[in-house]
């Protein structure tokens, strides 16, 4: 019965062909992984009784009775521990070896090795148990693993009250100790809510916190895995790999210690061009090029700045990537070079899939030039998507990853700023089972069982990888639904096709932590949710809420309602626009924020354990963005009242500057959700294309400004402002990075909490009714009262 309810909707939505297509895939996937899988399982192994250790610099060598350990002693206390080495290119970068000698002795049975300045010390027990160790304390139980072959099972014991975060996209909660899931890229079939899993893009690494200190743990193998942590043994995670042996990295510290050493394993997030901090509009479908002109339209004449506009598929000549339909769209590049005018970009999806047309020359390139996904026997593998029956490149390939990133030459040339690269898990239509390729497929870096975690990262290597080859001075903008570890160095993520729920408003807060908890700074909802029709009030609130994250997006599926600003009735669009206004006068905080993510791998929305070690790691209601901003959202209907649980000290409100800590109950309104500026934050801001800093007083206070010319080039400066009472005055100084760029003339700071009166420093001068200091860009130091 569950199959004719999937192929009538497949005949409702695609057509009688596609379900054809779909039910010949789907019985020929499962005639090729029953045919090609081994089912042969090796036998399990155990390491045995340890036999002897070396020492080799700084990598330890153990064997024991059945396998061999090595450890790798690697710089800012990280330890590689390789069981069975990955063999397969991961894109992970080369870290160096810790530089301090190792003290290695024997202990009895067990063999403990100590690096004294980090604090660390690991000991080696007999059966191969490790106990890692981090400034005297037990942090970490690992017991010895089980290995079949390339699979492998591993058990740990955690500390009991820590919290866990990670695991790439997850809808579990924001503390994902007790939870069990599969990591193993999935297209939600248009929806997923609280709990759907797996989701778009899994990552297998994960935070263990415990107030101020913890661990990062990063497994090396993209091949299908379930994590169980905690949910069937108290404080005990098992972690199991279908393939591709058992090899991790573990990194201490507090938890920005944590994502700068996680990230110079996976990689530094991209700096992204600042036009992508902005507001981007999209709909599955804009139809043809003059409803995008409307809706750009709509914008401007109803005062609604917006970077972006974004061209969902119906934009391609029968969705052949790399074509456009010329009957809907018969000027794409003067209708980039209009919206330009006004400062809007656009932005257009492509799929990885090819359509199979003889007359169809991507088709016939990447046939003749053999750059395919191939089936177990040998011939390219043909699946259904949106455009039909299509092949999908290998990009697991260096010469498809070449020949690919060139294709963009195409839409560049038609002035396209951007690019969203969708159904990239790679996502195929099927009516049962798993809605991807076939395990067995074979790529060049081998089967897709084992790659295909991998292939949505790839791809995203491959575009910017080739836009970077043709715009040498320009940074790239992908949007990437699908990824693993190292995506944050191509591409920006978002949350993928989300229900239109309260429910489902709510947990995006923990997935786009926890992403950025796994190294991705840069993602964002679909605001409104995906599929559905949001309320008014559903659709206010969420865009109140998305306007705070890094990446902020309308988007919707067809048949729900449009979500232009200006659909909403006249009260909402002024709260819209109040909340759009205020995200571009925050845009050089979020672009000083970007750049701190570039340098240090710390994510921009950040869970308020981040700052304050005591507070309730469980608590997914909330969040900060960087260290100064605290944002309670509005997240039931109707609400008229919030009790919220502030972070450790004092924090003004963003709206009327009032001053509040520890636990209060404040009233809602409808135009404004509960939103906090730490006291001592001095907030970059630009009001009418001036930069003025926010000081949000306090006894010290200290802020940072980015500034660049945007390009790869990266001629840049940094100013670093701090304040502070002195005697009954307050000074304030700056001070300079200088890397080429030329600084500000004028600086102005816009201070709340306290009045200026009068200054002693020459140069300088307050003006008044403003409460603004204003002094030359070539002062360090002003004295005020």
């Amino acid at each position: 019965m569950e199959l004719f309810k999937r192929l009538k909707l497949f005949e409702d939505l695609f057509g009688d062909d596609i379900s054809t297509d779909s039910l010949t895939y789907t019985l020929l996937r499962d005639r090729y992984d029953k045919t090609f899988l081994n089912p042969l399982k090796a036998k399990s192994q155990f390491p045995g009784n340890i036999k002897e250790m070396s020492v080799d610099g700084n990598e330890v060598r153990i064997k024991f009775e059945n396998i061999s350990l090595s450890l790798f002693f690697l710089e800012d206390t990280i330890v590689k521990v390789v069981w069975q080495e990955c063999r397969i290119d991961t894109l992970l970068n080369r870290i160096e070896h810790c530089r301090e000698p190792i003290e290695a002795f024997k202990d009895g049975n067990s063999y403990r090795i100590r690096l004294a300045k980090q604090d660390l010390e690991l000991v080696i027990e007999s059966d191969g148990t490790l106990k890692f160790y981090f400034r005297d304390k037990l942090v970490r139980t690992d017991f010895p693993p089980e290995l079949a072959g390339n699979a492998s099972k591993s058990v740990a014991r955690l500390r009991t009250s820590s919290a866990i975060y990670g695991l790439g996209e997850k809808a579990l909660g924001l503390n994902q100790r007790g939870t069990r899931s599969l990591l193993w890229n999935h297209d939600a079939n248009g929806l997923y809510g609280p709990g759907d899993d797996p989701l778009y893009l899994n990552i297998p690494v994960y935070i263990d916190i415990q107030a101020t200190e913890g661990y990062f743990i990063f497994y090396n193998n993209p091949s299908r895995a379930v994590f169980d942590l905690c949910s069937t043994e108290r404080d005990i995670v098992n972690v199991s790999f279908e393939g591709l042996g058992l090899e991790y990295y573990i990194g201490f510290g507090n938890l920005a210690e944590i994502m700068k050493k996680y990230s110079s394993i996976s990689g530094k997030p991209l700096l992204p061009p600042k036009w992508s901090l902005g507001f981007h509009q999209s709909r599955y479908s804009y139809m043809d090029q003059a409803e995008i002109e409307k809706v750009a339209e709509g914008f401007k004449k109803n005062d609604l700045p917006i970077s972006a506009i974004h061209m969902d598929i119906d934009y391609m000549d029968g969705y052949r990537i790399f074509t456009t339909n010329k009957g809907t769209f018969p000027d794409l590049q003067g209708l980039s070079r209009s919206l330009m005018d006004d400062n809007i970009r656009l932005v257009s999806i492509i799929d990885p899939g090819v359509k199979i047309d003889v007359n169809y020359d991507i088709y016939q390139e990447v046939i003749s030039r053999n750059l395919t996904v191939r089936v177990p026997d040998g011939g390219p593998l043909n699946a259904p998507v949106w455009a039909g029956m299509s092949v999908f490149p290998d990009f697991s390939n260096a010469e498809t990853r070449k020949w690919w990133g060139g294709k963009y030459t195409y839409y560049l040339d038609n002035g396209i700023s951007g690019f969203w690269h969708d159904m990239n898990e790679p996502a195929a239509f099927t009516l049962w089972g798993d809605n991807t390729l076939p395990d067995t497929a074979e790529l060049s870096a081998g089967k897709h069982a084992y790659v295909h975690n991998l292939y949505g990262l790839l791809m995203d290597q491959a575009g910017y990888e080739g836009l970077i080859s043709l715009r040498k001075e320009e940074r790239p903008f992908i949007l990437s639904r699908s990824g693993w570890a190292g995506v944050q160095k191509f591409a920006f993520v978002w949350t993928g096709d989300s229900a239109s729920t309260w429910a489902e408003m709510h947990s995006s807060i923990s997935t786009i932590i926890n992403l950025g908890l796994s190294g991705i700074p840069f993602v964002g909802t679909d605001i409104g949710g995906f599929s559905g029709s949001p309320s008014d009030e559903l659709f206010l609130r969420w865009f109140q809420m998305g306007s705070f994250f890094p990446f902020f997006r309308v988007h919707s599926a067809k048949g729900t309602r449009m979500r232009e600003p200006w659909l909403f009735g006249e009260t909402y669009l002024q709260i819209i626009r109040k909340f759009l206004k205020l995200r571009y006068q925050l845009i050089p905080f979020y672009y000083t924020l970007a750049y701190e993510s570039h340098i240090t791998g710390s994510p921009i929305v950040r869970p308020v354990l981040w700052e304050d070690p005591q507070y309730d790691p469980s608590v997914d209601s909330v969040f900060l963005i960087g260290d100064s901003i605290f944002i309670a959202p509005v997240l039931t209907q109707n609400q008229k009242n919030s009790v919220i649980n502030f972070p450790e000290g004092m924090w003004y409100s963003l709206w009327d500057k009032s001053l509040h800590s520890s636990i209060e109950k404040l009233d809602i309104t409808l135009d404004e959700i509960p939103a906090f500026i730490k006291a001592g934050s001095i907030l970059p801001t630009e009001i009418n294309n001036e930069i003025i800093m926010e000081v949000y007083f306090a006894d010290i206070c200290r802020g940072t400004l980015y500034i660049d010319d945007g390009s790869m080039n990266q001629k840049y400066l940094i100013y670093h402002f701090s304040c502070y009472k002195k005697d009954g005055k307050t000074e304030l100084s700056v001070s300079i990075d200088d890397h080429g760029y030329p600084g500000l003339k004028v600086l102005k700071f816009k201070f709340h909490g306290v009045k200026l009166n009068s200054t002693e420093t020459e140069g300088t001068k307050i003006l008044k009714g403003k409460n603004i200091l204003e002094m030359p860009g070539s002062i360090s130091k002003a004295i005020f009262h």
